[in-house]
Protein backbone atom coordinates (compact mmCIF):
# COMPACT_ATOMS: atom_id res chain seq x y z
CA UNK A 1 0.00 0.00 0.00
CA UNK A 2 1.30 3.68 -0.88
CA UNK A 3 1.83 6.10 1.72
CA UNK A 4 -1.14 8.19 -0.21
CA UNK A 5 -3.38 5.38 0.66
CA UNK A 6 -2.17 5.03 4.22
CA UNK A 7 -3.01 8.36 4.89
CA UNK A 8 -6.15 8.22 3.48
CA UNK A 9 -7.00 4.88 5.59
CA UNK A 10 -6.19 6.47 8.89
CA UNK A 11 -8.44 9.56 8.08
CA UNK A 12 -11.47 7.37 7.00
CA UNK A 13 -10.37 5.16 10.59
CA UNK A 14 -10.76 8.50 12.22
CA UNK A 15 -13.89 10.07 10.86
CA UNK A 16 -15.46 6.21 11.34
CA UNK A 17 -13.93 6.22 15.00
CA UNK A 18 -15.79 10.00 15.81
CA UNK A 19 -19.33 8.89 13.92
CA UNK A 20 -19.21 6.21 16.42
CA UNK A 21 -18.99 8.46 19.35
CA UNK A 22 -21.53 10.66 18.21
CA UNK A 23 -24.48 7.99 18.00
CA UNK A 24 -22.51 6.03 21.78
CA UNK A 25 -21.36 3.05 20.25
CA UNK A 26 -18.05 3.94 21.09
CA UNK A 27 -15.68 5.89 23.42
CA UNK A 28 -13.48 7.35 20.45
CA UNK A 29 -10.98 10.43 21.18
CA UNK A 30 -8.10 11.28 18.85
CA UNK A 31 -6.33 12.30 21.10
CA UNK A 32 -6.36 9.05 23.59
CA UNK A 33 -5.86 7.14 20.12
CA UNK A 34 -2.55 9.32 19.62
CA UNK A 35 -1.89 9.09 22.79
CA UNK A 36 -1.16 4.90 22.16
CA UNK A 37 -0.65 4.45 19.08
CA UNK A 38 1.87 7.27 18.32
CA UNK A 39 4.55 5.28 17.75
CA UNK A 40 3.16 3.94 14.94
CA UNK A 41 3.79 7.31 12.99
CA UNK A 42 7.66 6.92 13.40
CA UNK A 43 7.63 3.42 11.95
CA UNK A 44 6.04 4.60 9.42
CA UNK A 45 8.27 7.17 8.62
CA UNK A 46 11.43 4.38 8.73
CA UNK A 47 9.34 2.78 6.54
CA UNK A 48 9.06 5.73 4.23
CA UNK A 49 13.41 5.90 4.50
CA UNK A 50 13.43 2.88 4.15
CA UNK A 51 11.54 2.26 0.47
CA UNK A 52 13.83 5.71 0.01
CA UNK A 53 16.77 3.38 -0.13
CA UNK A 54 17.88 5.13 3.42
CA UNK A 55 18.06 1.72 4.60
CA UNK A 56 19.86 2.75 8.03
CA UNK A 57 18.71 5.10 9.40
CA UNK A 58 15.54 3.91 8.22
CA UNK A 59 15.72 0.67 10.15
CA UNK A 60 16.72 2.50 13.16
CA UNK A 61 13.81 4.94 13.61
CA UNK A 62 11.32 1.62 12.33
CA UNK A 63 13.06 -0.51 15.45
CA UNK A 64 12.88 2.68 17.86
CA UNK A 65 9.39 3.12 17.24
CA UNK A 66 8.34 -0.42 17.77
CA UNK A 67 10.18 -0.49 20.58
CA UNK A 68 8.45 2.48 22.19
CA UNK A 69 4.93 0.72 21.06
CA UNK A 70 5.35 -1.91 22.85
CA UNK A 71 6.49 -0.03 25.61
CA UNK A 72 3.35 1.62 25.04
CA UNK A 73 0.99 -1.28 25.21
CA UNK A 74 2.96 -2.62 28.28
CA UNK A 75 4.05 -5.76 26.26
CA UNK A 76 7.89 -4.35 27.53
CA UNK A 77 8.83 -2.28 30.40
CA UNK A 78 11.98 -0.47 29.52
CA UNK A 79 12.59 3.23 29.24
CA UNK A 80 12.71 3.83 25.96
CA UNK A 81 14.08 6.97 25.94
CA UNK A 82 17.30 5.96 27.36
CA UNK A 83 18.56 4.55 24.52
CA UNK A 84 17.54 7.55 22.15
CA UNK A 85 21.73 7.70 22.59
CA UNK A 86 22.87 4.37 22.23
CA UNK A 87 20.99 3.99 18.75
CA UNK A 88 22.71 7.59 17.91
CA UNK A 89 25.67 6.11 18.05
CA UNK A 90 25.17 2.72 16.52
CA UNK A 91 23.55 4.78 13.63
CA UNK A 92 26.34 7.03 13.51
CA UNK A 93 28.93 3.97 13.22
CA UNK A 94 26.60 2.08 10.48
CA UNK A 95 26.48 5.01 8.54
CA UNK A 96 30.45 5.76 8.70
CA UNK A 97 31.16 1.73 7.80
CA UNK A 98 28.42 1.75 4.74
CA UNK A 99 29.03 4.86 3.40
CA UNK A 100 30.33 5.03 -0.09
CA UNK A 101 32.89 7.25 -1.79
CA UNK A 102 31.06 10.17 -2.81
CA UNK A 103 33.03 9.67 -6.91
CA UNK A 104 30.90 6.60 -6.61
CA UNK A 105 27.71 7.15 -5.45
CA UNK A 106 24.94 7.52 -7.69
CA UNK A 107 22.88 10.57 -7.89
CA UNK A 108 19.50 11.32 -6.35
CA UNK A 109 18.17 13.12 -8.53
CA UNK A 110 19.04 10.37 -11.04
CA UNK A 111 15.58 9.04 -12.11
CA UNK A 112 15.66 6.37 -14.95
CA UNK A 113 11.98 5.21 -15.69
CA UNK A 114 9.91 2.66 -18.34
CA UNK A 115 6.41 4.12 -18.42
CA UNK A 116 5.19 4.51 -14.80
CA UNK A 117 6.87 6.23 -11.51
CA UNK A 118 5.62 7.34 -7.79
CA UNK A 119 7.70 9.19 -5.52
CA UNK A 120 6.75 9.81 -2.04
CA UNK A 121 7.75 12.22 0.38
CA UNK A 122 7.07 11.90 4.58
CA UNK A 123 9.09 14.70 6.13
CA UNK A 124 11.35 14.92 3.57
CA UNK A 125 12.40 16.28 0.23
CA UNK A 126 13.76 15.41 -3.01
CA UNK A 127 14.52 16.45 -6.29
CA UNK A 128 14.33 14.00 -9.24
CA UNK A 129 15.26 14.40 -12.85
CA UNK A 130 12.40 12.07 -14.80
CA UNK A 131 13.61 10.43 -17.63
CA UNK A 132 11.20 8.18 -19.87
CA UNK A 133 11.15 7.21 -23.72
CA UNK A 134 7.22 6.49 -23.09
CA UNK A 135 5.81 8.28 -19.93
CA UNK A 136 2.07 6.95 -19.07
CA UNK A 137 1.52 7.35 -15.80
CA UNK A 138 3.08 9.08 -12.15
CA UNK A 139 2.52 9.82 -8.58
CA UNK A 140 4.41 12.18 -6.44
CA UNK A 141 2.68 12.49 -2.93
CA UNK A 142 4.23 14.88 -0.39
CA UNK A 143 3.20 14.96 3.55
CA UNK A 144 4.83 17.54 5.62
CA UNK A 145 7.52 17.81 2.83
CA UNK A 146 8.67 18.80 -0.19
CA UNK A 147 9.75 17.23 -4.19
CA UNK A 148 10.98 19.07 -7.32
CA UNK A 149 10.41 16.54 -9.97
CA UNK A 150 11.36 17.54 -13.76
CA UNK A 151 10.06 15.33 -16.88
CA UNK A 152 11.02 18.35 -19.36
CA UNK A 153 13.63 15.59 -20.86
CA UNK A 154 11.12 12.60 -20.96
CA UNK A 155 8.73 11.75 -23.57
CA UNK A 156 5.20 12.02 -23.28
CA UNK A 157 3.57 8.19 -24.28
CA UNK A 158 1.28 8.51 -27.74
CA UNK A 159 -1.68 7.81 -25.17
CA UNK A 160 -2.14 10.20 -22.58
CA UNK A 161 -0.19 10.65 -19.60
CA UNK A 162 -2.03 10.61 -15.84
CA UNK A 163 0.11 12.53 -13.21
CA UNK A 164 -1.77 11.86 -9.80
CA UNK A 165 -0.01 15.41 -7.71
CA UNK A 166 -1.49 15.05 -3.86
CA UNK A 167 0.12 17.67 -1.20
CA UNK A 168 -1.15 17.71 2.48
CA UNK A 169 0.63 20.29 4.60
CA UNK A 170 3.59 20.25 1.72
CA UNK A 171 4.76 21.86 -1.84
CA UNK A 172 5.14 20.29 -5.38
CA UNK A 173 6.95 21.88 -8.51
CA UNK A 174 6.50 19.82 -11.36
CA UNK A 175 8.37 20.88 -15.04
CA UNK A 176 6.48 18.94 -18.11
CA UNK A 177 7.70 18.51 -21.70
CA UNK A 178 6.72 21.48 -23.88
CA UNK A 179 5.11 19.02 -26.77
CA UNK A 180 2.22 18.41 -24.64
CA UNK A 181 -1.69 19.43 -23.97
CA UNK A 182 -2.32 20.24 -20.12
CA UNK A 183 -5.66 19.30 -18.40
CA UNK A 184 -5.61 20.22 -14.78
CA UNK A 185 -8.54 18.57 -12.51
CA UNK A 186 -8.38 19.44 -8.70
CA UNK A 187 -9.45 21.89 -6.01
CA UNK A 188 -7.19 23.51 -3.56
CA UNK A 189 -8.09 23.28 0.28
CA UNK A 190 -6.55 25.75 2.09
CA UNK A 191 -3.72 25.27 -0.74
CA UNK A 192 -2.57 26.71 -3.55
CA UNK A 193 -2.65 25.03 -7.27
CA UNK A 194 -0.75 27.35 -9.62
CA UNK A 195 -0.88 26.54 -13.23
CA UNK A 196 2.15 28.32 -15.30
CA UNK A 197 2.59 26.19 -18.55
CA UNK A 198 2.06 27.61 -21.94
CA UNK A 199 -0.57 26.61 -23.78
CA UNK A 200 0.42 24.09 -27.13
CA UNK A 201 -3.23 23.42 -28.40
CA UNK A 202 -1.55 21.38 -31.57
CA UNK A 203 0.21 19.04 -29.94
CA UNK A 204 -1.48 15.45 -30.03
CA UNK A 205 -0.09 14.25 -26.63
CA UNK A 206 -1.86 15.34 -23.55
CA UNK A 207 -0.90 15.11 -19.38
CA UNK A 208 -4.34 15.20 -17.93
CA UNK A 209 -3.34 16.39 -14.13
CA UNK A 210 -5.30 14.70 -11.06
CA UNK A 211 -4.40 17.07 -8.05
CA UNK A 212 -5.40 17.06 -4.50
CA UNK A 213 -3.65 20.02 -2.33
CA UNK A 214 -4.34 20.47 1.51
CA UNK A 215 -2.98 23.03 3.46
CA UNK A 216 -0.01 23.30 0.54
CA UNK A 217 1.09 24.56 -3.00
CA UNK A 218 1.13 22.79 -6.35
CA UNK A 219 3.39 24.70 -8.86
CA UNK A 220 3.53 23.32 -12.73
CA UNK A 221 5.23 24.55 -15.73
CA UNK A 222 6.68 23.37 -18.99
Amino acid sequence: MSTKNVIGVLFILFGIGYLLNAFDVLNFSIGQFFYMWYPILIILLGLQLISNKKFVFGGIVSVFGLLLQLDQLSILDINIWQLVFPFALVGIGLNIILKKDKSSRRKLNDYNVDKNFEINNVFSSDERNVNSASLERGEVFTLFGSANVDMSNSIISDDNFNLELTAIFGSIDIRLPEDCRIELKGTPIFGSIDDRTRANPISTKKVILDCTCVFGGIDIRN
